[in-house]
């Protein structure tokens, strides 16, 4: 069964995103260090990430992005935001861009661009990795 991690401290918005979700096991947290700890202790497949927590304002959520798609693996990120003016950097640090407020279709096309960037992101690494094994095994 897929999984899915749902960083929010608004509840209605993490209802929302949780209801749409249908066949994943989902994760709830409402924190940046909750999401921290769940992100160290389970494997998901898509993670919705809100911009500013309680714990994190916007930059220091962009500031984290390496490190939390790092703890990530392969999970395809969509970030959530009500603010328009943060829409310009979040789209080189996540896979979608979810803005508030959202309804059930928003959801679902947010978790489609997230999975179909992720899914070439994963070919085009998958490709370099062949090609270098191919250049060392020729050298």
């Amino acid at each position: 069964m897929k999984s899915a991690l749902i960083i929010d401290n608004d509840e209605v918005a993490t209802a929302s995103v949780s209801t749409v979700l249908i066949g994943y096991a989902k994760k709830c947290v409402h924190s940046m260090n909750a999401a921290i700890k769940a992100l160290q202790e389970h494997e998901f497949d898509v993670v919705f990430l809100d911009l500013k927590l309680p714990d994190s304002t916007a930059e220091k959520t962009f500031e984290m992005m390496p490190m939390l798609r790092r703890l990530a693996g392969d999970a395809a990120f969509v970030l959530m935001t009500g603010h328009s003016s943060d829409i310009g950097n979040a789209k080189y640090a996540v896979d979608s861009v979810l803005r508030k407020p959202f309804h059930s279709g928003h959801i679902r096309e947010a978790l489609a661009d997230a999975q179909l960037a992720q899914t070439r992101y994963s070919d085009a690494t998958g490709e370099t990795e062949r090609m270098t094994r191919a250049l060392l095994a020729f050298v």
